[in-house]
């Protein structure tokens, strides 16, 4: 399992929060080994276990949607890193690594406003530059879907991020 576990922690680690990788890494090995009986040795072992980890990381974002909890501390830092920005995006002095960590931030707030379908398909396509197909098949669905999906995805997060006053970046 020691040449499985490294790979399947570097997936998780782009789909959940740090926190989280270590459950759900957990979660993936569990899932993966009940699912041995069910392999049937067609494609890569390796490839096998790494489908199943992302729909956990998928299944993750499902049932933390339903039980979110926004605290206010956190919205209130949220609002001050986004108000930092804002104050100092036309400033020459802002460092760019600090200034490309506070856009993840807020693409990241705007992400999690999305239904789990639309965040994990918009990660794997663009964020980690994933072609649609692989999304199709580890998501489960067509590629004709993975499309539409995208289309959509795109303008509500456009809106999203319009609403939060960065739509023009």
């Amino acid at each position: 399992m020691d040449r499985v576990e490294l790979p399947l922690k570097q997936v998780i680690r782009r789909h959940v929060p740090q926190q989280e990788v270590h459950g759900v890494l957990s979660e993936s090995l569990v899932k993966i080994w009940q699912a041995l009986p069910g392999y049937q040795e067609k494609g890569q072992f390796l490839a096998f276990c790494k489908k199943i980890a992302l729909r956990t990381c998928y299944d993750f974002w499902r049932v933390h949607y339903r039980r979110i909890e926004i605290q206010e501390t956190d919205l209130q830092e949220a609002a001050r890193t986004f108000e930092n920005w804002l104050e100092s995006r036309d400033k020459e002095s802002w460092l760019e690594g600090q200034r490309l960590a506070d856009l993840r931030g807020i693409l990241d707030m705007a992400l999690s406003d999305m239904c789990p379908e639309d965040r994990m398909v918009i990660q794997m396509v663009y964020l980690e530059e994933r072609p649609a197909a692989e999304a199709a098949e580890v998501m489960g669905i067509s590629w004709a879907n993975v499309k539409v999906r995208l289309f959509r995805a795109r303008k509500r997060l456009r809106k999203r991020l319009i609403e939060m006053g960065v739509g023009s970046l």
